[in-house]
């Protein structure tokens, strides 16, 4: 859905056809007017968004804007797992209404934290003034080559285009999206953690592993919290 409406379709939709008629059009209403198989529902306006936020779905992704499930419409929602990739598309009043019905809510602060967490990438990058990957890149690719010129003297097999991947060593783009794996990763394990063992929401035990770092912050720089 998106501002203008919503479209249902059961057995999923063709979402890069979607896509393309989004761009053409400026919404997504009329994606499946010119093809064969049919829609389950396609509504115009706020009718439509209200529809698809209601559908019966196992995840629920809230984008662009915010406050989508508020008071209002949060009994509605039927979803059991949200994730929320805008800020703030769920008001506090509705994830108690959400916590209450056994449905979990992925924060914004956990869900969208990948573009902050380039952007903190790029900053280190221009702190250095040497692109990621430019120290070790040349030492990889040689590595490797003795590796598989070792796996071949004793008789191993490896087609030239396999071996020219895996010599190539990795290029900035695949170093910063190794990095933002592992923060992701890691910062979704420490939430789930925090929230089993503080029996609290996810959104709950994000806010409290980030006040907890702060706090070993200020107390390892030699500060102390009033």
């Amino acid at each position: 859905c998106d501002r203008s409406g919503g479209i249902l379709k059961n057995t999923g939709i063709d979402v890069e056809a979607v896509r393309k008629h989004k761009d053409e059009t400026g919404t997504v209403l009329g994606a499946y007017d010119s093809r064969e198989e049919k829609l389950d529902e396609s509504i115009e306006g706020t009718d439509g968004v209200a529809a698809v936020l209601a559908c019966d779905t196992d995840v629920l992704v809230l984008a662009a804007t915010q406050q989508q499930i508020n008071v209002s419409n949060a009994d509605a929602v039927r979803a059991k797992l949200i994730f929320e990739a805008a800020n703030g598309p769920v008001t506090p009043l509705a994830e108690e209404i959400l916590d209450g019905k056994g449905c979990i809510v992925v924060p914004d602060v956990l869900v969208s934290a990948g573009g902050v967490t380039v952007s903190y990438f790029e900053w280190l990058k221009s702190l250095s003034n040497v692109r990621f990957g430019r120290l070790t890149k040349n030492w990889e690719e040689k590595s490797k080559t003795m590796l598989i010129d070792t796996w071949e003297q004793i008789g191993g097999e490896i087609d030239a285009r396999r071996k020219a991947e895996i010599i190539a060593g990795p290029s900035e783009q695949d170093i910063v999206y190794s990095g933002l794996h592992d923060a992701m990763i890691t910062a979704s394990q420490a939430t789930i953690a925090t929230s089993q063992k503080l029996n609290c929401n996810l959104r709950e035990a994000a806010y409290c592993n980030a006040i907890q770092k702060i706090h070993s912050s200020i107390t390892n720089s030699g500060l102390l919290l009033a």
